[in-house]
This record gives C-alpha cells, structure tokens and sequence, in this order.
C-alpha cells in the first residue's frame, strides 16, 4: 500500500440507495415535460461518461416525491447496475429536478472527493471487481448489498485527492481534443462519399425511370415456428439468414452463424447467392448483397431477377443513396417500430443508366469509397487509442 493511502468500504464513504422491486414508470406516470414534473434518467442518459440530458423521459411529481431517497442532487454518483452494467457519471449540474429509473444506484453523502471517487469507480480494477458481484440468471445485476462490501483505495489526503483529480481533468481533457477531432474528421469522411454517391445518382441524359417493382421481384422472408425446433447443427442444414450476420458497415453476408432443417423452407423463404437483402425493420432499408444461399425470416425482403436492368454494386449503391433511402423512409409504416412492406419498395422509384454506363459509375465510386474506407478505419483507430489510453491512465492511478 501506498504511504498515506487506505482501504475502505464503500458502505462505510458512501450511502447506496436503489430501486429495490420496482418495476418501472407506466405511462400514467409520465409527463410531456420536466416543468409539469421531473426528469427520470436511464443508461442511454450516459454518454461517454457523463450526464446528457437531451434526451429523457419525465415523470410526474406525485410520482418523483413517492421516492425522495433516489432524488438527484449535484455531486450524487450514479451507476448502471443492469444491462450496460458498469456505466456510471457523476452528477454536475441539474436542469430540473431528476430521479432514477430502477437499472441505476445513486452513491450519496460521499466523503471523500466525489470527483476521485467517479474516477474510481470508472477505472478498470473497480470494473472488474463488479464482474464478482454480478446475479441473475435472466437479467444480470449487480448485488447492491455486496457493492457496499467493495473496498475503494484512495490517499487520506483531500489535497492528494484533488491533485489526482486535477491531472486525469487536464489529461483526459487533451485526450478529448484529439478524440473529438478525430470523430470529426470521420464524419466528415463519410460525408465526403455520400456526396459523391448522390452526385453519382443524380438522373442524366439517357436514364430511365422505373419503381423497383417494375424491375424486381420483391418478396418477404418467413420463419419456422416454433424456430428453436428447427435449428440444427446437422451439415446438410440450410444456412439461417440473421441481422447478427451482418457486420457493421459491410456489403456482404458471407455466411450464416445457425442452420434449420430442410422442412423449414417450406415454412420459410429460400434465397441465392447474388439476390439482394433489405432489412426491412429497425434499421431498414439497409442493402446487402448475398454471397450464400439460405433461408431468410420476416425480418427480410429479398430482391431477384434484376439481372437484366443491375450490375450488382451499382443497386447496392443505389440502394444506399440519398434520394432512394428518403424514400424507403416515406414508405415505411409504424409508429413506434417502422417496417418496410413488400409493397412498399415496390412503390420506390429509382433512376438508372445502361449497363455501359453503370460500370463507369461503380468503378469511379468503388475507388472513392477505397480511400474513404482507409479514412475511416485510420480515424476510428484513434479513437479506440483514445478511449484505451484513458483506461491505462486510470490503471496506472489506482491499481
């Protein structure tokens, strides 16, 4: 141990207080704004490591006063104790008054520097101890009562605590600079491409407008049920085409994680290597072109027999270009989940040039999008090496 440091429990620098059996907010609890009542905070308030409040759900006030041991205060430390366990923030200021949702503790009466102790608790000795205290079988969560037991080791010192501080702030504030700048640049090269794809689609002499129905043969996916009885380990297995596939960003669906057996086609709908993929919920719309063969669920629309009008990679970026994606973004129904029906992007009109043409145009963006890609993957590596330099920052402090 350190001269001039010490171990102590939390329990014994802190109180915890959590949301023990309650289950959430029904929508009589809510409210449209923070002025008829309070902000309630859940894990997606946190965004790298501190409080946002742009985008939260507000409770009534009936409601926030039936609880006044989990009411915010400035200086309050707040950890996710469910689902995206670990995350925590301390908190600097408060816009209204603001409570809890039931996957976060609040640490209070603090007594050592509430700063320090946020550093802490984000460091990754601390995170790691929080794997030993994690329960539940359905839904892991920290046990708050052995979260009191976890000791946190700090100097006796408050100067001490307030210089250490003081270094991670002016550090990770330099860290930040680079990181920002880098996310920028990242964007902006993602941009640069979108507007060389929309500059590339923009109709021309010689082009033809159809809906893709005119041209394709659009239809949806269907899935065995109950699916589990249907998933196999057997080689003769047909390929099960899932979102968790795909990978972020790509082109591509190489290969499948799961097969069903053979009966399930019929309950199904069996697709070739060359068709094309739209998601058609969540996230949809997102194009993908198949390099296997397999069967595909609801959550799917196949595209075939283009052949004749599409080189593959000119629809696949037409398919991902501006004007096309507002119209996927039109058509799609729902309001709380937004799907895309078959009907649907039949419905969406596209413009396109001869094949001659067309090859003109995926070799010019094929090129773009290269350097693009090396753009980037440069730019997103300083970011990791940003995030990762901070985690040995706080390894070097406090280990």
């Amino acid at each position: 141990m350190k001269e001039g440091w010490e171990y102590k429990k939390i329990d014994d620098i802190s109180t915890i207080v959590g949301r023990i059996g309650f289950r959430g907010y029904t929508k009589n609890d809510l409210v449209s704004k923070p002025e008829l009542g309070a902000i309630t905070l859940s894990p997606s308030n946190i965004i790298n490591g501190e409080l946002s409040f742009e985008k939260c759900s507000y409770i009534s006030l009936k409601k926030y006063e039936e609880s006044p041991e989990i009411m915010l205060a400035e200086g309050d430390v707040v950890l996710v104790k469910t689902a995206s366990i670990g995350k925590c923030s301390i908190v600097r200021s408060l816009p209204h008054k603001a409570t809890l949702n039931p996957q976060f503790v609040v640490f209070k009466n603090i007594k050592i520097d509430n700063e320090y102790f946020n550093y802490y608790i984000k460091s990754p000795y601390f995170q790691k101890s929080l794997k030993t205290i994690v329960g539940g079988v359905a839904i892991p969560t920290l046990s708050q009562k052995k979260l009191g037991q976890l000791e946190i080791y700090f100097p006796t010192s408050y100067d001490e605590q307030r210089r250490i501080v003081s270094y991670l702030d002016s550090s990770f504030k330099l860290i930040d600079e680079i990181k920002d700048k880098a996310l920028k640049s990242l964007t902006e090269a993602k941009a640069l491409f979108q507007s060389a794809l929309t500059e590339a689609m923009e109709p021309k002499e010689g082009w033809e407008e159809k809906t893709l129905g005119e041209i394709c043969f659009i239809a949806r996916g269907g899935s065995p049920r109950p699916i589990k009885n249907f998933l196999t380990e057997d080689e003769s297995g047909i390929p099960w085409i899932k979102i968790g596939d795909t990978e972020i960003g790509g082109k591509f669906i190489n290969c499948t994680k799961e097969k069903i057996k053979k009966e399930g086609i019929k309950s199904s709908r069996f697709v070739r290597k060359g068709d094309f993929l739209l998601s058609n919920s969540m996230s949809f719309g997102r194009p993908y072109i198949l390099k296997t063969d397999g069967c595909i669920h609801d959550g799917w629309l196949v595209l075939q027999n283009f052949k004749d009008t599409f080189i593959d990679d000119f629809l696949y970026y037409l398919l991902s270009c501006n004007y096309v994606q507002k119209q996927f973004d039109e058509y799609a129904y729902g309001s709380t989940v937004r799907n895309l029906k078959t009907d649907s992007v039949s419905r969406v009109s596209v413009n396109y040039p001869p094949l001659p043409t067309q090859k003109l145009i995926v070799s010019r963006l094929d090129k773009l999008s290269s350097k693009v890609r090396a753009m980037e993957e440069k730019y997103q590596k300083m970011v990791e090496e940003c995030d990762a330099l901070k985690q040995a920052m706080l390894r070097d402090v406090f280990e």
